[in-house]
């Protein structure tokens, strides 16, 4: 969406009549358009990576795609990292690991604006935390946005504080606030 006039929300609308919500991070909290509903309003804290790489991240992660996506669907319901839909792993590159036969963590891009690019859907599986695997697919996901000349950034729910400190050890620093809003049809 260009901007929240009302003409950009009337061309909205049928988009999320016909494929579902549409997710909107914007610098300013915006006022709920006639004729939607707010399926989740969040605040945000937008990171911009400002570090420095150390040794090439460690291998072991897998590029996911289209038939990995029902455990994707599965990872982001059950660890809830923000919007994430049957389509949105073709915004960008998303890779995981697995562990037991299954999905134990995943990350990916989405977003992507002048030179800078989204990591998104950090998750772990609840069986498989405190084992470091989020921090490794974030370093081969930073190594190869930087690859490409890009500076990675991600957004975070303002209160997962937890999150907020990993980022941090991992060399992202606060930009600024931001705010979600998931819209639906009105019908919500």
């Amino acid at each position: 969406m260009e901007d929240t006039s009302a003409a950009s929300f009337d061309a909205l609308r049928p988009l999320i009549a016909a494929h579902g919500p549409a997710a909107l991070v914007t610098p300013d909290e915006i006022e709920l358009p006639a004729g939607l509903s707010a399926i989740r309003r969040a605040s945000l804290l937008q990171m911009v990576w400002q570090g420095t790489l150390g040794p090439a991240p460690e291998s072991g992660h897998v590029t996911l795609a289209e038939a990995d996506v029902p455990e994707m669907l599965a990872l982001t319901t059950a660890a809830q990292p923000g919007p994430f839909g049957p389509r949105t792993f073709e915004l960008g590159h998303y890779i995981g690991i697995r562990s037991e036969g299954r999905l134990a963590a995943m990350a990916g891009e989405r977003m992507q604006v002048d030179g800078y690019t989204e990591i998104s859907a950090v998750c772990v599986d609840a069986a498989f935390r405190r084992q470091g695997l989020a921090a490794r697919l974030m370093r081969s996901l930073i190594a190869e946005i930087g690859a490409r000349s890009d500076t990675p950034f991600l957004h975070v729910l303002a209160s997962n504080q937890v999150a907020i400190e990993r980022y941090l050890a991992l060399g992202f620093v606060v930009r600024r606030e931001m705010h979600l809003l998931v819209l639906g049809d009105g019908n919500a």
